[in-house]
């Protein structure tokens, strides 16, 4: 699923003030527009390549689960020096509490939209993740009042070859070298602090602590010390695997990421598929080389449905934009009908009023074209529900970006 689309300037007599208000914080705007993008309606199932970032994603609702609560996306940016940075992300909905589905989309707008914000107000590398994760965790908490949580594993490269990762919760980060894979996280479970595995009780294997807590949160954070090779971040419906010698031989035997995490998910779901089973692998080799475009500071964000790109501008004069005139940029490419049924995921969203009709003549004094003997034409046929029995077996290539734009926040 995929479109593209571009901010259109507001017309006369529109509330500019409503809107300057709307998009004064861009980082709170872009969350809740991450937000709803995570949450649109996909296939169960799903793989994706990103071969800009020597990466991939997938996703498997296994053979339990009613719905699918992961989500999984690594995401591509740029500093205020206009130098690329990656970061990659799992978020695992936990069960039991409420909408683990939209905590765990939460959990990665509110840390994909605050690393972009911190990368573009020149902060410190280590501060990008823990800021993240405090966002991530207010905007849930903040929603569900400790009812609702997700778990999260992230890791962030920077253009200098700095290799960040943190973890809330019993997902998992890895780092594979030379064959080598080596559980960099620790599970804030009773027994991932007491180091053990499998073997632990049920009481043992309950969270400490999840993205919605509230404060104070802790998260697990550190740097990979070699910045090579590649990083793996995975769900629990995947890293209950890691126990057995197929685990580490799949991760280093695969010829590529794409297949990697396809195995991963497949091998889960053929053990007994008894969770959501989410993976992701990324390169650590970022290409210093990439430069910002020129013409806006952008963030790309890939899942295993689809691709985003949002475009933050760097004049002021998108404050005076209207969300309602959203239209097609590229006509070959249209809005997914999926898309036009998402609803904000966050309450305190602001509608912006419609456009006011614009007079036309009445149906009754329209003429009506003349009729000519050319072609026929026929309606497409809606291969929706074929194309999504197959995402689960498809690596697609990356499709056109879906497009938005928004202020950058004044500093």
């Amino acid at each position: 699923m995929s479109a593209a689309y571009d901010l259109k300037s507001a017309s006369e007599g529109f509330n500019i003030n409503l809107i300057a208000r709307t998009l004064m914080d861009s980082t709170h705007h872009i969350q809740k527009q991450l937000t709803g993008w995570f949450m649109r309606r996909t296939a169960s199932s799903g793989v994706r390549r990103v071969s800009a970032l020597a990466a991939a994603v997938a996703t498997e609702v296994g053979s339990v689960r009613a719905d699918n609560q992961d989500r999984v996306a690594v995401a591509r940016g740029w500093d205020k020096d206009g130098r690329p940075f990656a970061v990659a992300a799992v978020a695992d909905g936990i069960g039991g509490m409420q909408d683990g589905a939209l905590c765990a989309a939460m959990a990665l707008a509110g840390l994909f939209a605050e690393v972009a914000e911190q990368a573009r107000a020149g902060s410190p590398f280590h501060e990008w993740l823990p800021r993240a994760v405090d966002v991530a965790n207010v905007a849930v908490h903040a929603k569900f009042r400790g009812d609702g949580g997700s778990t999260l594993v992230a890791a962030l490269m920077g253009a200098d070859g700095k290799v960040a990762w943190t973890n809330i919760g019993d997902s998992r980060v890895y780092h594979q070298l030379a064959g080598k894979l080596v559980r960099l996280s620790t599970d804030d479970t009773i027994a991932g602090q007491l180091g053990k595995g499998r073997e632990a009780g049920p009481d043992q294997s309950k969270l400490l602590q999840f993205i919605g807590i509230g404060n104070p949160i802790e998260p697990g954070l550190g740097m990979i010390d070699s910045p090579a090779g590649q990083v793996l971040l995975a769900s629990d419906g995947v890293h209950f695997l890691d126990s057995t010698p197929w685990f580490e031989a799949i991760i280093a035997y695969a010829p590529d990421p794409g297949v990697c995490v396809r195995r991963l998910t497949d091998l889960s779901k053929a053990c007994g598929g008894h969770d959501n089973a989410s993976a992701c692998v990324m390169g650590l080799a970022l290409d210093a080389q990439e430069r910002e475009p020129e013409f806006s500071s952008a963030l790309e964000i890939w899942d295993p449905f689809g691709d985003l790109q949002i475009i933050v501008s760097q004049t002021p004069a998108i404050a005076a934009a209207k969300p309602s005139s959203i239209e097609p940029f590229d006509a070959r490419h249209p809005a997914p009908p999926a898309m036009a049924s998402v609803e904000p995921a966050l309450p305190d969203a602001v509608e912006a009023p419609a456009p006011s009709a614009t007079p036309f003549a009445s149906e009754k004094s329209q003429k009506k074209p003349r009729k000519t003997n050319g072609p026929k034409k026929t309606k497409p046929s809606n291969n929706r529900k074929s194309a999504e029995e197959d995402g689960a077996h498809a690596l697609p290539d990356e499709p056109p970006l879906f497009v938005m734009e928004f202020q950058s926040k004044q500093k």
